[in-house]
C-alpha cells in the first residue's frame, strides 16, 4: 500500500481545561481519506497533542495504511516521539504511542508550521463538547470543505488580486 499523510492538532479551552484533538488522513495524491474530531477531557496541551497522534495512527492502522508521514505543528511532540523515551508525567501516554509505533509499519514524523495545519486545527475544535466516541468523517464536514478547497487551490480568499487584472481602457 502507498504512503498516506496524517495531520493532527489539539484544542484546549483556557477557561475550562477541556480539550479535544482532530486530524485528517490524506492519500499520496493529497485526497482526503478520512478525518476525525474527538473530545479528550481535561488534559495538558502536550497530552492532547499526543492523543491526536494516537487517534490518527489508530485510524491509519485500521484502514490498512502501513506507510505514514505524520505532520505536527508541535516541535516538542515531534522531538519526544523521535527520541522514543517517556517524559515526566506524560510517560504512560508516550509509551502507549511508542507501543503502537513498534507495529510492522513505517512512520515518519515531521514538524510543520501552524499555518500549514489549519484543517487539523479546525477539526480539533469541532468536538469540544464531549460527543461520545468522537466524530469520524469520510467526507470533509461543512466547516472544513472551504479549507480543503483553499488548500488545494480551488478557491481563494485573496479577492483584491482580481482588481489587478482589470483592463482600465475598457472604462474610458
Amino acid at each position: 500500500m502507498s504512503w498516506c499523510k496524517l495531520n493532527t492538532d489539539k484544542y484546549r479551552c483556557i477557561t475550562t481545561g477541556c480539550a479535544s484533538c482532530g486530524g485528517v488522513l490524506h492519500n499520496e495524491k493529497g485526497d482526503s481519506i478520512m478525518s476525525f474530531s474527538r473530545f479528550i477531557g481535561v488534559w495538558s496541551t502536550l497530552d492532547v497533542e499526543l492523543w491526536g497522534v494516537l487517534e490518527g495512527l489508530n485510524h491509519a492502522w485500521n484502514l490498512g495504511y502501513l506507510k505514514i508521514e505524520v505532520e505536527l505543528d508541535s516541535l516538542t511532540v515531534v522531538r519526544i516521539l523521535l527520541r522514543k523515551v517517556g517524559a515526566g508525567t506524560h510517560y504512560n501516554l508516550i509509551n502507549h504511542v511508542h507501543e503502537i509505533l513498534r507495529q510492522d509499519w513505517v512512520i515518519m514524523f515531521s514538524h510543520i508550521f501552524c499555518e500549514a495545519n489549519t484543517i487539523a486545527d479546525e477539526l480539533a475544535k469541532m468536538d469540544t463538547y464531549g460527543h461520545m466516541g468522537g466524530w469520524i468523517f469520510w467526507y470533509p464536514p461543512p466547516g472544513i470543505r472551504d479549507l480543503v478547497l483553499h488548500e488545494i487551490g480551488l478557491i481563494s480568499t485573496t479577492y483584491s488580486y482580481l482588481v489587478l487584472f482589470v483592463d482600465v481602457t475598457c472604462f474610458i
